[in-house]
């Protein structure tokens, strides 16, 4: 007969386990009715501290002591470990209890967004890596969420073009909006202007010319460096 606190490996009490596992099990005795049994062993303490009719029984229970205060209290769900001021001061008040989605009306279990599953993705506000709503394109430009997200849309529009339309109005069909300084994120009003495709193209087309320009005066100088 094993003793309390008897520790064996799986594979010592016959049973099937991996070549490699280690799971051990240790001889321990319910708190509730004293039966000794082997439990799994995690992180040096007994999984479980009770048997399985103890754990039943202590689910069925109605009157019991909270585990934080230790005040006697009657609960309403079955595994409920906290009296109503101690859930109240957890923030646990409410957990198990039904809702409807704020958006869509949809019956979901209790939420802090008060929102369901796909009806959050319209308010990442809630989510706790929410940034404000700027991202950043792949040539620089900012992005703002300003709409809610569908199909093949995130809801995000570009700084620049927002700071333009809520002074001269909505952007004609065929333009784009054009930074000055050529800097994509410097999106202060009097660094845009409304361009034709066609003539930015011929604006970026200048750019290139001088920007190649510029990069052979570079390296010439470099070179005239390295001779002194």
């Amino acid at each position: 007969m094993p003793t309390i606190g008897e520790i064996k490996k799986a594979h010592e009490l016959g049973r099937q386990v991996s070549k490699n596992d280690r799971h051990k099990l240790i001889w321990h005795a319910c708190e509730g009715c004293g039966k000794e049994r082997w439990v799994s062993l995690v992180g040096g303490k007994p999984k479980s501290i009770r048997c399985r009719a103890c754990h039943l029984k202590l689910s069925q229970q109605k009157d019991v002591d909270c585990a934080r205060c230790g005040q006697h209290f009657i609960k309403k769900s079955g595994y409920a470990k906290y009296c109503p001021d101690c859930r109240e001061h957890l923030g646990t008040a409410n957990w198990g209890s039904k809702m409807h989605c704020r958006d869509c009306g949809k019956s979901i279990r209790y939420s802090k967004s008060g929102y369901c599953l796909q009806c959050r993705y319209n308010h990442p506000e809630y989510n706790p890596g929410w940034k404000g709503g700027k991202t950043r394109d792949r040539k620089g430009h900012v992005l703002l969420k300003v709409t809610r997200r569908t199909q093949g849309n995130k809801g995000y529009i570009s700084e620049h073009r927002l700071i333009w339309e809520q002074t001269h109005g909505n952007l004609p069909p065929g333009y784009i909006i054009h930074h000055l300084n050529g800097i994509p994120d410097d999106n202060r009003l009097e660094n845009l202007c409304a361009l034709s495709l066609k003539n930015h193209n011929a604006i970026l087309k200048v750019y290139q010319v001088r920007i190649k320009q510029l990069e052979t005066t570079i390296r010439e100088l470099k070179t005239q460096l390295s001779l002194l």
